[in-house]
């Protein structure tokens, strides 16, 4: 009976491991379920990978199966911060832009991607925001905000958070953006996916905007 019951969570262990690995991009969540699947060498053991399995399929499962895993830390020296991008994407040069773009495999034709971009503004960051959600309506009629919130960093540095969707070119995008103010520059980091994809990626530019620190210390 043991022998049975131990066979069944073993097939059970490994069917759900290896639908995980299909789907999982987390790679450091791989890494712990692996490590648990080959230490399961008696039967308590083995029911305690399949709890902690369990756990973790919870979460993994989700509707939406885009994770917020961030990669090795950009310096960008000429703009005083650095910034970890979603674990996976690529950071290159772009023609006529300052800073890198971040860029991941394009979806339906459009390459999720994650931009910055500075500008020299003297009064507050609250003003700022305001300003720009005027801008926004002039630039783009017809834009629908979706979020226009605080935002904090993983070392409390505190930013501004505003979410859009708006059509370009017949394409209907959602950008996520993340600013933030050092003196009298305003910094701000712009997320953008086709809107049918914006919330399962809204985790990841989330996670990747709360690593950016400004180089020298400063900051709100």
């Amino acid at each position: 009976m043991k022998n049975e019951v131990t066979r069944r969570a073993l097939a059970f262990v490994e069917k759900l491991f290896l639908t995980i690995l299909e789907f999982c991009h987390k790679k450091n969540i791989i890494k712990r379920l692996a490590s648990w699947f080959k230490t399961a060498k008696n039967q308590r053991s083995i029911f305690m990978t399949v709890r902690k399995l369990t756990i973790f399929s919870f979460f993994l499962f989700l509707p939406f199966l885009i994770f917020a895993d961030t990669g090795e830390r950009y310096f960008e020296n000429e703009g005083d911060f650095s910034i970890c991008p979603p674990n996976g994407w690529t950071v290159v040069n772009f023609p006529g832009l300052k800073y890198k773009i971040i860029y991941t495999n394009a979806i339906n034709g459009f390459s999720p991607n994650i931009t910055i971009a500075d500008e020299e503004y003297s009064a507050s960051l609250t003003d700022y925001m305001k300003l720009s959600v005027e801008n926004l309506q002039i630039v783009a009629p017809g834009a629908e905000i979706l979020k226009n919130e605080n935002f904090r960093t993983n070392n409390r540095m505190n930013g501004k958070k505003l979410v859009f969707i708006f059509a370009n070119s017949g394409r209907m995008l959602r950008l996520y953006q993340y600013i933030f103010e050092n003196k009298n520059i305003k910094i701000c980091i712009t997320g953008t996916v086709p809107n049918s994809e914006g919330d399962r990626f809204e985790s990841m530019f989330d996670e990747c905007a709360k690593t950016f620190e400004f180089i020298n210390g400063r900051g709100n």
